[in-house]
């Protein structure tokens, strides 16, 4: 019943995506009338984040209490292709096509503007679900994940421009991923270098 559910919302956010990414199909539809009294082009942003949110949700709680390799290679595919995605809409805002700082407003106000809508809406998904979620998780399960594809994920997060998410990042290193370094993470005594101690 539970892969039933998750096969759903897989399919429901993979369309929704899959709708969502060719603007030119969603300006067309504008163009001939559907809604036609709102500023923003036709889309199933709503339908595509919520799917994402609920399905990662429900696979981090299937993974915690059956430590499933399957669930772990989906959890890590979500994230990586939530996170992948508000690199580039950010990277594209500051160029000078897409009107970034210091340049002229891009060519296509249409792209920037839905950019900028998809933007705010991954900033919530990657802090509260994404990372929220990795915060919950058990440290066995953490540090398992840690190497393969949460720690390169958590680097790439730093460079993000959301405060929010750099600040949960910072959590998430003091104190998930700071315990699996171990003692390496500690600076050495004096004693155990053979070195006098400082004055």
């Amino acid at each position: 019943a539970v892969q039933t559910i998750l096969d759903a919302l897989h399919l429901s956010f993979k369309f929704a995506h899959s709708f969502n990414v060719r603007l030119d199909i969603r300006e067309r539809l504008k163009k001939l009338g559907f809604m036609r009294d709102m500023k923003q082009l036709p889309g199933l942003l709503k339908q595509e984040r919520e799917g994402i949110c609920v399905y990662f949700r429900l696979l981090v709680k299937l993974y915690s209490t059956t430590s499933s390799r399957e669930c772990a290679e989906k959890l890590s595919q979500v994230s990586i292709d939530v996170v992948t995605s508000l690199q580039r809409k950010e990277k594209f805002l500051k160029t000078p096509e897409g009107g970034g700082l210091g340049t002229p407003k891009a060519a296509d106000p249409v792209k920037v503007m839905e950019f900028e809508r998809e933007v705010a809406g991954l900033i919530p998904l990657v802090s509260d679900v994404i990372l929220g979620s990795l915060m919950e998780l058990p440290n066995e399960m953490f540090a398992e994940n840690c190497g393969d594809w949460i720690f390169p994920m958590l680097c790439d997060l730093i460079l993000v421009d959301d405060r929010g998410i750099r600040s949960k990042v910072q959590q998430i290193m003091s104190t998930k991923v700071r315990p699996i370094l171990g003692s390496s993470s500690t600076p050495q005594s004096s004693s155990s270098t053979g070195l006098p101690p400082s004055s």
